[in-house]
Parts: C-alpha cells; structure tokens; sequence
C-alpha cells in the first residue's frame, strides 16, 4: 500500500521509540514494499522541529536518510494543489457548496500546514497516515485517513 506520511509518523521513525516502533511493526513502512510520499510542508515541518529540539548528529543523520527514503511532492502551485486546498479549507469552514458536511458537523479551523498536507493526500489520492486529529472530519468525504492510536 502507498501512503502520504504526516508529520508526526516521521518524528516517531526518528526517535524509534515504542510507538515508533509499533508503526514499523503495524505498517512496515520502511520494510515493506510501499511507495511512501511527503509533502514538501511536511518536509519543512519536520526539519524545523529537529533543529528546534536540536536533535544530534545520530538523529539527524537517521532523519536525512528517512526523507532520501521518500518521495516528496511540492506545493508548486498548479491550479489542482491550490484547487484542492481551497476545496477543502471552505468544506472545513462548513461553505462548500457542492461538498455538504454530514449532519451535525461544526466548522473547524486547520492549520494553513496540515491544509497542504491533506491537499497533497487528495490529489495524489493517498491515504494519509497520521497520530493527529486534525484530520478525522475530512474522512473519508475527501482523504482517507488512518490513525495511529497513541497507546495501545
């Protein structure tokens, strides 16, 4: 299976803690024969937090050949990306008109980043595999979405 890596399933292969560890485990990401993408938001999200949590050489050194390990897709703008984050950034304020929120939905505010990232999810039609729940009222009406539960 392909999928389209958020954030923070990168800083869990990194640190290889238990959760890291259980991603391995459950997904073989690095092990296993997938396609694995990143948005270039992710990219730089990612090297921002190991410089500011100013991870050491060994870290570093596993982060840079993590990311060789992916392909990384740009926020170039072409008129698809900047359609698909509008679509979903006005689906998110509850305004689209041709994509209804179910019943009972309330507006919610995304971070311009996570935007990017589910617009990359949409548009290269993957799975997005994250620990956050920024994403959960996008599923499955644009992305699908698959969560990593923190504890087990």
């Amino acid at each position: 299976m392909d999928y389209l890596l958020d954030t923070n399933i990168l800083v869990h292969q990194v640190r290889q803690g238990k959760l890291g560890q259980r991603i391995e485990r459950d997904f073989q990401l690095l092990s296993g024969n997938h396609n694995l993408f990143i948005s270039a938001v992710t990219k730089g999200e990612i090297l921002s937090f190991a410089k500011q949590s100013d991870w050491g050489t060994s870290k570093m050194a596993s982060l840079t050949t993590l990311l060789d390990a992916l392909s990384c897709y740009p926020v170039d703008g072409t008129s698809h990306l900047m359609d698909a984050y509008a679509d979903i950034d006005t689906y998110s304020q509850g305004k689209h008109q041709h994509y209804l929120p179910p019943t009972g939905f309330s507006a919610r505010n995304m971070g311009k980043n996570d935007l990017w990232i589910a617009a990359t999810a949409f548009l290269l039609d993957l799975p997005l595999l994250t620990t956050d729940h920024d994403f959960d009222h996008l599923h499955p009406h644009f992305i699908s979405v698959i969560k990593v539960k923190l504890e087990e």
